[in-house]
């Protein structure tokens, strides 16, 4: 699979990919950013929310690599998992700014309104360019951050198109 759009080394990158299937329809999100000094590598991550045995944990993955890597069918954001990306170009972003924000978002408690899959991936592409403002990545309902209250279906795939710029087509992963 191609990267989705090719860079050189100083511009930034950052994709949501979708999962449709996940939360009864209502979706789960991942991320990747690139790093902006070299011009095929990503970080990419999810935050899959409590399980039975840790009921407030966040669930947290996080990997690097090439865009082949990325979409490698072992990867955490593997095709067989995920059915759509969609992304957008940045005049630059921080892998490490991302990063710290992960493991920030890591060590907190899931919350379905504002610490989850979509609300987490929002805050890693907030701090990794100054670029994300709510024009490119904006709130969801009820004024709740990076898409909070929204589900990851309806945010990624209709909530971009209507309320923010930039960001390139929905495509099938």
């Amino acid at each position: 699979m191609a990267t989705p759009q090719a860079h050189a080394a100083g511009r930034g990158q950052v994709c949501f990919f979708l999962d449709t299937d996940s939360a009864g329809g209502a979706g789960h999100a991942g991320w990747a950013v690139k790093d902006t000094a070299r011009a095929d590598h990503y970080i990419w991550g999810t935050f899959q929310g409590p399980t039975l045995r840790q009921p407030l944990a966040m669930g947290a993955r996080i990997a690097g690599g090439t865009w082949r890597d990325l979409s490698a069918r072992t990867s955490i954001l593997a095709p067989a998992k995920y059915d759509f990306y969609r992304c957008q170009t940045t005049a630059s972003g921080s892998i490490a700014r991302a990063q710290s924000t992960y493991r920030a978002l890591a060590r907190r408690n899931y919350d379905l309104f504002t610490n989850n899959c979509l609300t987490g991936a929002g805050e890693i592409f907030r701090s990794y360019s100054p670029a994300m403002s709510t024009r490119h990545l904006p709130d969801g309902l009820g004024g709740r951050p990076n898409g909070g209250g929204l589900s990851p279906t309806y945010y990624i795939k209709t909530h971009l198109t209507s309320h923010a710029s930039g960001w390139g087509p929905v495509s099938r992963y």
